[in-house]
């Protein structure tokens, strides 16, 4: 049980790890693209979207060195840091909290309408398939359930919320959840991947919705 536990905390030390590299300049993605409608950056979080205790950091993909073994969970993970949107504008942010260790991470995409409905259905599918999250970071073996997360605020049918999740001793969990939401030409996304206390409400889900509410005609649904 114990090798279980640090190795749990190490796979969300690791994330943080990263996170914390990229804030002090390391790392770095590919540049942004410059033209971006004022519209949808009005989404992109800040910190005051996010828990006090969230320190920002440079935008980067959640999921970066997590490695895993499933074909579904592979292209679960990789729609969630926007791998099949690289060719359209996006803005994204990160922060990251040490102790205990988490990464939240958001992008936003200009993706066009029917792309961002053929992207939430590609995560729809790859979620269905993966109930287990078995990957490696770091060299540390993971298997996370899938479990329930909701997303109050976004409408079901343009959102996808998922959240694999194993106890990490200390009364805590390492939990990996991410959320897709497409309105219009937009998409976003939001993942957080660490360690979290038992019940602790889904800050993922709270800033995906405050970053949906600031979308263009987010009071209406998507047909």
């Amino acid at each position: 049980m114990r090798r279980i536990v640090r190795g749990a905390l190490f796979a969300a030390a690791a994330a943080t790890a990263a996170a914390g590299a990229v804030a002090a300049g390391c790392g770095r993605d590919a540049p942004e693209r410059a033209e971006f409608p004022a519209g949808l950056a009005a989404a992109v979080l800040t910190s005051q979207d996010v828990p006090g205790d969230h320190l920002p950091a440079q935008a980067q993909p959640a999921f970066r060195g997590v490695l895993a073994h499933d074909p579904p969970c592979r292209r679960l993970l990789a729609l969630a840091d926007g791998h099949g949107l690289r060719d359209v504008p996006r803005r994204g942010t990160a922060f990251y909290r040490l102790d205990p260790g988490v990464t939240l991470t958001q992008q936003v995409f200009d993706a066009g309408s029917k792309r961002a409905g053929l992207t939430l259905e590609a995560a729809r599918r790859a979620a269905a398939g993966c109930t287990v999250l078995r990957a490696k970071v770091g060299g540390v073996q993971l298997n996370l359930p899938r479990t329930p997360l909701k997303a109050p605020g976004l409408p079901p049918a343009d959102t996808l919320a998922v959240r694999f999740a194993a106890q990490a001793g200390s009364g805590r969990e390492l939990s990996y959840e991410l959320i897709m939401h497409r309105n219009g030409d937009a998409f976003l996304t939001v993942a957080q991947p660490g360690v979290v206390g038992p019940g602790a409400p889904s800050a993922a889900a709270a800033a995906a919705a405050r970053a949906a509410a600031r979308l263009p005609g987010a009071s209406k649904l998507n047909p």
